[in-house]
């Protein structure tokens, strides 16, 4: 480098010139802000002492100007407006009088301006009087315009010394750093293999020479060339060694140019194919690989194939890895291919790739660590549904396929043996299905990396096999329970209901003898409603046995709710709150009394027990609403448009993961401890409300609380009115009747309470005798009741006969219980009317008025529905 290109680099790119600029930079914009903040100040200062003195100005003419104007002496006014117009600055006054006359003396011409307005006030007698307002306009344009020249005056200033600074600092920065700097530099320009170990000495003055910076860099580069000579003697050794290796290496070693071409090739690859590795190359590579290892500048590998040694047709596979050479200016300057013999291995390879591909088992490689999949086989994805590019490297946990909990027992069997065998565990596939899988496994050695090997079996239909097994052998059994169930309802039910009936029979003639205002009536009723109640449940009974279903009618849901309400209160603790929320005037609905009582009894209860012992609270709601679109049947589809009744059934408890409350409805599924618990409590509810056309759905959150809510739709038709409610002249009558029974008891009771309501009767224990005395008196008898199960003749045996010698007879069977009689086979036989037993005296009777009438219609049945 010459003088003057010397000169030139000092002048143009000296980092004393930037500094320098910098410096007067910065005092520039510096001193400029400072004139700015000044001029600021100046021009505040201004405007309060014009505002200071336009409110003196008020002050000091307010008081003869109210005056003035109070004693109407315009002149006066006029002169002292005048006067304040004169005073310096002042541009414009204005006085707007209370009568609206305005007297005005200059005008604003500033276009800056600060204008003040004052009320005129005089005081008479303690009153204050406007006479209105004063206006006082001084102009800021002139006070504007000489801060604003005082201001560029300053920045001028500011800008000369600035610029003296600039050149200051340049010319002491070059004296003290510049010049040394450029000794530095030509030296480093200058160094070369042979003036290395030559040291570096500024001309300073021994006073300048101590370990300031310059000194440390010129220390620092005098080591690191001894150092870089140092390790150039390493590099040469090393090359040396390397060129030594590379020759007898037993891998074929390559170099090539930047586009392909071989410059080298070692003695191993010479042997292996001589010359024909530019041509083989040349036919298996494409020229954009080496142009990629250029681009990339990292190492690449591929597998090539082609004949072996010269004089060989045998293929061969080799590994050939690419890896560029960096220059010393970071370009890629060649690229050493190192080309290795895998025909064995690869042999190998494929083999156990072809067994694991075919494998009739499910065969995964994970990493032990991660859990991601490094591998899969056929049958792995042709069992789970998963494809290889859509598993590869991902998580099974994260896939959904398995859980943490399977991984877990996979984990604590390889920590504690080294290996797990025959782990049966459910996963999920990739359409949602589970599948049972028996596993074993161990870590294998995969390219040098310890990875899981898991070989399964798919054993899901052999497990579903088993199930439904169980499921048949389980259904065989409660098949085999509910006929033993039936033949045993069957066998007592004509027994119990007797009991029933007279239980009901005289409790309700007990009833009608107590006055209101008794103990005993209330006493009674209730012995009325249990047994009632007893009487539904043995029907329920027989309906279970024979997997019927019950009779529905209109019902209003506030007298069950109510009495489901009474009855919990009596069982729950004291620490549990329970709150009712009913709306009285919500229609009915066609409902199966007792079937809803086994609803809310279900959930009730349930809800007691997810309280627990601590305190809680349990709220019920019952309200009547209209259609809206969110409300869905038990099977996901919209309900039907209309009104609808709202019961709402709400507790404090534990609440309910997601994850239960997807299952809630499933049979047998409970989340209760073995023997605690069926799982077919809330299942039998939904059945119930599907039965009933309604919707039940269900909203929880652990640690909240659970919220039941029911639909059932309005009915259109009255609520079933109650037997003790029926006014009792429907009920009387004075015709004459043949009762049959061989039940003493209820023969009595029967012939009592009809008699009570004016019926003549005369009654028989044998269905023999009583046919007989019919022969006799067949004209005089307008009504039969007869009990089904009689000895030596059953109710329809005898009706038979009657209805051969009578076709117009009206007969009335009664029974507890039969699988030979039915409503429909009354009907066909000509009987009027066909009752289930225990019957409420009131309700036959009832439907005795409508026979003898001539508004009965056929055949039925009726029970002792609960009075709500």
């Amino acid at each position: 480098m010459n003088s003057k290109q010397k000169a030139t680099f000092r002048v143009r790119y000296s980092v004393g010139r930037k500094f320098a600029v910098i410096i007067a930079l910065i005092s520039l914009l510096a001193g400029i802000a400072l004139a700015l903040v000044l001029a600021k100040i100046n021009i505040r200062h201004a405007h309060n002492e014009f505002q200071q003195m336009v409110e003196r100005l008020h002050l000091s003419s307010e008081k003869a100007l109210v005056k003035s104007l109070w004693l109407k002496n315009d002149d006066m006014v006029q002169s002292i407006i005048e006067g304040l117009d004169n005073l310096p600055g002042v541009e414009e006054i204005r006085l707007i009088q209370e009568d609206g006359q305005v007297m005005q003396t200059g005008k604003a011409i500033s276009k800056k301006y600060y204008s003040h307005t004052h009320d005129l006030i005089f005081n008479s007698l303690g009153k204050d009087i406007y006479l209105g307002n004063l206006s006082i306009t001084i102009g800021l344009d002139a006070v504007n315009r000489s801060i604003f020249i005082d201001t560029l005056k300053l920045c001028l200033v500011v800008g000369v010394l600035a610029l003296l600074v600039g050149v200051g600092t340049i010319s002491i920065f070059y004296l003290l750093v510049g010049r040394h700097l450029q000794d530095i530099a030509s030296h480093c320009a200058g160094l070369d293999w042979s003036n290395l170990a030559i040291p570096l000495a500024l001309k300073r003055r021994l006073s300048e020479s101590g370990e300031d910076e310059l000194g440390q860099i010129t220390t620092s580069l005098n080591q690191t060339c001894i150092s870089l000579k140092k390790k150039m003697s390493e590099v040469q050794e090393k090359e040396s060694l390397f060129k030594t290796i590379v020759v007898n290496s037993s891998d074929a070693i390559l170099r090539f140019d930047r586009d392909g071409k071989i410059t080298y090739i070692n003695p191993a690859a010479q042997k292996q194919r001589a010359e024909k590795w530019q041509e083989s190359l040349d036919e298996k590579l494409e020229p954009v690989v080496f142009k990629q290892v250029c681009e990339e500048k990292d190492s690449i590998e591929v597998k090539l194939q082609f004949d072996g040694a010269v004089g060989k047709n045998q293929m061969r596979s080799f590994q050939l890895k690419l890896t560029p050479e960096i220059g010393s200016d970071g370009s890629v300057e060649s690229i050493i291919g190192i080309a290795r013999d895998i025909t064995i291995q690869d042999q190998k390879d494929k083999l156990l790739q072809a067994v694991f591909t075919h494998a009739p088992m499910l065969m995964i490689i994970e990493e032990i660590d991660s859990g991601e999949v490094y591998d899969v086989n056929d049958r792995f994805t042709a069992t789970t549904g998963y494809l290889r590019q859509d598993i590869l490297g991902k998580k099974l946990v994260a896939l959904g396929f398995t859980s943490e909990s399977n991984r877990g027992l996979i984990k604590e069997h390889l920590d504690k043996q080294g290996f797990f065998d025959d782990l049966e565990m459910d996963f999920v596939h990739r359409d949602g299905r589970t599948l049972t899988l028996r596993c074993s496994g161990q870590v294998i050695n995969v390219l040098g990396n310890k990875k899981r090997l898991s070989i399964c079996q798919d054993i899901t239909m052999e497990k579903k096999m088993l199930v439904e097994r169980r499921s048949m052998e389980q259904q065989l059994l409660q098949a085999s329970k509910l006929e033993a169930i039936g033949t045993l309802a069957g066998g007592i039910a004509h027994d119990f209901n007797n009991i029933l009936m007279a239980i009901i029979g005289y409790g309700q003639m007990a009833l009608e003898d107590t006055p209101r205002s008794s103990s005993v009536h209330g006493d009674l009723k209730q012995i009325l409603l249990a047994g009632r109640r007893a009487a539904e449940l043995t029907k329920q009974i027989l309906l279970f046995s024979r997997q019927g279903i019950g009779e529905m009618a209109p019902y209003k849901l506030q007298g069950i709710v109510k009495e489901v309400v009474k009855l919990l209160r009596s069982t729950i603790p004291a620490t549990i709150e329970l709150v009712t929320d009913i709306d009285e005037k919500s229609r009915a609905a066609l409902l199966d009394p007792t079937q809803i009582h086994q609803v809310l009894m279900n959930i009730l209860t349930n809800a007691r027990q997810a309280i627990g012992a601590g305190h809680g609270k349990i709220t019920i709601g019952l309200r009547e609403i209209d259609w809206n679109a969110s409300l869905l049947s038990t099977d996901g589809q919209p309900l039907k448009k209309g009104s609808y009744l709202e019961l709402i059934i709400e507790d404090s408890g534990a609440g309910m993961s997601p994850e239960v409350v997807s299952r809630i409805f499933e049979p047998f599924f409970t989340t209760k401890a073995k023997g605690e618990g069926t799982g077919m409590g809330m299942a039998v509810c939904h059945g119930i409300i599907a039965k009933h056309k309604g919707s039940i759905a269900v909203e929880s959150a652990l640690g909240v609380g659970t919220k039941f809510s029911i639909y059932l739709p309005v009915s259109e038709e009255q609520e079933t009115a109650r037997a003790d409610l029926v006014d009792r002249s429907a009920m009387k009558g004075s015709e004459r009747l043949l009762l049959v029974d061989d039940e003493k008891e209820l023969l009595e009771m029967q012939q009592r309470s009809l008699e009570n309501l004016g019926y003549q009767t005369t009654s028989f224990f044998s269905s023999v005798q009583a046919l007989a005395y019919f022969k006799k008196h067949s004209d005089s008898i307008d009504m039969v009741i007869t009990d089904m199960t009689i000895p030596q003749m059953t109710g329809a045996e005898m009706s038979e006969q009657m209805l051969a010698l009578r076709p117009d007879l009206p007969i009335i069977i009664c029974t507890g219980y039969s699988e030979v009689l039915d409503a429909d086979t009354a009907s066909r036989m000509g009987i009027a009317f066909f009752v289930l037993k225990p019957v409420i005296i009131h309700q036959l009777a009832i439907q005795m008025r409508k026979i003898f009438d001539g508004s009965a219609t056929t055949a039925t049945d009726i029970t002792a529905n609960p009075a709500p």
